[in-house]
């Protein structure tokens, strides 16, 4: 499966958008 730039942008906002707390726990635990 391979995606442009900006649908890989469009793909992170969306999560970025929908689950921003999740996201953040995710990048702190690493």
């Amino acid at each position: 499966m391979f995606l442009t730039p900006a649908q890989l942008a469009m793909l992170l906002e969306g999560i970025d958008w929908r689950q921003p707390k999740r996201l953040l726990n995710s990048l702190t635990m690493l």
